[in-house]
């Protein structure tokens, strides 16, 4: 499985059923960024450690049972 593949709400399911994390998924995208922006040069900046940092008080709610929370507005099938 290719994390970048995935829609959103896949991500938020897998993510809520604790097959993915939060890291996991900011990581994933951080190093499609690397791969691709050298030949397509979509993004100026990008903000890697912010992400992860906001990524890891994700995971760090999750932990805490707080998905609800998180993922307000969330579809809940």
């Amino acid at each position: 499985m290719k994390i970048t593949n995935l829609t959103a709400q896949s991500m938020a399911k897998k993510i809520k059923a604790k097959e993915l994390s939060p890291v996991d998924v900011v990581q994933s995208h951080l190093d499609q960024i690397k791969r691709v922006n050298p030949k397509l040069n979509l993004f100026i900046t990008v903000f890697e450690e912010e992400a992860l940092k906001d990524a890891k008080v994700a995971e760090e709610e999750l932990m805490k049972k707080a998905y609800a929370a998180l993922c307000t507005g969330c579809p809940s099938h």
